[in-house]
């Protein structure tokens, strides 16, 4: 599992998950073939709309 933390004006963007409807960090499972930087660009994409570039890697 991959999550991105989205920060903009001191705020963190969160998602509410299609599941269950709880809040949570846009992800997603790692795709074969893609690097997590990559599929940290596309869920954020999928799930919020925005474009982002990833700085740096925060947990494993």
């Amino acid at each position: 599992m991959i999550r991105g933390v989205v920060f903009k004006e001191n705020k963190i963007l969160l998602v509410k998950e299609k599941i269950d409807g709880a809040w949570a960090l846009p992800g997603g499972w790692a795709d074969i073939g893609l690097s997590p930087k990559e599929v940290a660009v596309k869920e954020v994409k999928e799930e919020s709309g925005l474009d982002i570039e990833p700085i740096r890697l925060l947990a494993v």
